[in-house]
């Protein structure tokens, strides 16, 4: 139980710090720390991660939403893990576990022409 919290945990920390350097992708990236790992990256892979991104951004909009209407700690806790949970649910239903969504999403952010495909398969898909 405490390992798929923690793949969650990992998997939505890498989906926010994507989103933020998402938006400032276009001005001024830096390029994050990759710890050394570098993979190939699939076009299949990278549908599949574009696929995941975009329910993983449409949960995080209901989430922030819904949690604006929450009184205690507890109960926007309980919305976290809700939103946790459905996002990592996306990125299982997409074809992926939590760590290699992460690891696309750490290429996608650091190598510009995969930037540029992912771009265009998210693109692609609305």
């Amino acid at each position: 139980m405490y390992q798929r919290f923690y793949g969650v945990l990992a998997l939505c920390v890498c989906v926010f710090a994507f989103m933020a350097v998402s938006a400032t992708a276009q001005d001024a990236y830096q390029e994050p720390a990759m710890s050394g790992k570098t993979m190939e990256v699939s076009d299949a892979d990278l549908q599949k991660a574009a696929e995941a991104y975009v329910e993983i951004v449409q949960i995080n909009q209901a989430f922030q939403e819904s949690v604006q209407d929450v009184d205690t700690p507890e109960e926007r806790q309980s919305l976290q893990v809700n939103a946790n949970e459905k996002m990592l649910g996306a990125v299982e239903d997409a074809g992926l576990n939590a760590q290699s969504y992460n690891m696309i999403v750490q290429q996608v952010g650091a190598d510009e022409n995969l930037r540029q495909e992912f771009t265009a398969k998210l693109r692609a898909l609305q």
